[in-house]
């Protein structure tokens, strides 16, 4: 039965969703960007200032020490994605034995570009920290307004530079031109409901 829902899944995403999603984003993109201006402004109070100074300390920091946590973040959300679309013997590789792979997150029954493409919009950190939020622990919020800062420089920062570096890897494998047009877009969607959620 799973088999049947990923090749579903897959056959949706890859053959009749994937470039009428873009003409849709294309055709939506202000009403897209204006909610996302209003949910950056929901989240704006007198604590504002932390998402800042956490955004600060990550970009002062310059992340030396995450190579390896960065690619774990990286295949863990590919797996995400492949737990999602239903696919089986998922498995993160941290060493394997493809030359030029650092990581790699194996799994069985079809592929399709929301999987390929999910570390470049889905930011991980950032969502397990937001789920944070959820829990009663008000005192903590501080912190946590100071992480979720970290974390979203964290995402924008290795984004680009994942983006810049997998222009042969996961973004070809999913198409340039369409990487190029809808990962602005689905950014935009995926920060606007956390943003939302979390004001």
């Amino acid at each position: 039965m799973n088999r049947v829902i990923s090749n579903f899944l897959d056959s949706l995403l890859n053959n009749l969703l994937k470039w009428p999603l873009v003409i849709i984003f294309i055709y939506f993109s202000q009403d897209l960007f204006l909610y996302f201006l209003l949910s950056v402004q929901s989240l704006t109070n007198i604590n504002s200032y932390l998402y800042i100074i956490g955004a600060a300390i990550f970009l002062i920091s310059d992340f030396r020490y995450g190579n390896r946590f960065l690619i774990f973040e990286h295949e863990l959300t590919h797996a995400i994605f492949c737990f999602f679309t239903f696919k089986e013997n998922i498995k993160i590789d941290m060493n394997p034995p493809e030359q030029g792979a650092a990581g790699m997150c194996r799994y069985s029954g079809g592929s399709n570009w929301a999987i390929t493409l999910s570390p470049y919009f889905f930011p991980t950190l950032t969502i397990l920290i937001s789920a944070l939020y959820l829990l009663p622990i008000q005192e903590y919020y501080p912190f946590l307004d100071l992480c979720l800062g970290y974390s979203i420089a964290y995402h924008m920062k290795t984004n680009f530079m994942e983006f810049k570096n997998n222009m042969h890897g996961d973004i070809q494998k999913a198409g340039t031109y369409f990487s190029i047009l809808i990962l602005p877009f689905l950014n935009i969607i995926i920060f606007s409901i956390i943003f939302r959620l979390i004001s």
